[in-house]
């Protein structure tokens, strides 16, 4: 089973940004889906890489 992980822009945050590259776009006013990560491992990866200090 493969799994991913979003981010929900419910407070339409990024809403007036230039680039709208979601993956599922808002119904209702309920904000758009974002895919940013193909799993938790990688985003948590990609965390710990990104504020890991030397």
């Amino acid at each position: 089973m493969k799994t991913y992980l979003y981010y929900w822009d419910r407070t339409h945050l990024h809403a007036d940004d230039d680039l709208q590259n979601y993956y599922f776009e808002e119904v209702d006013e309920c904000g758009n889906l974002y895919k940013i990560s193909n799993s938790f491992d990688s985003f948590l990866k990609f965390v710990l890489d990104c504020t890991e200090f030397e």
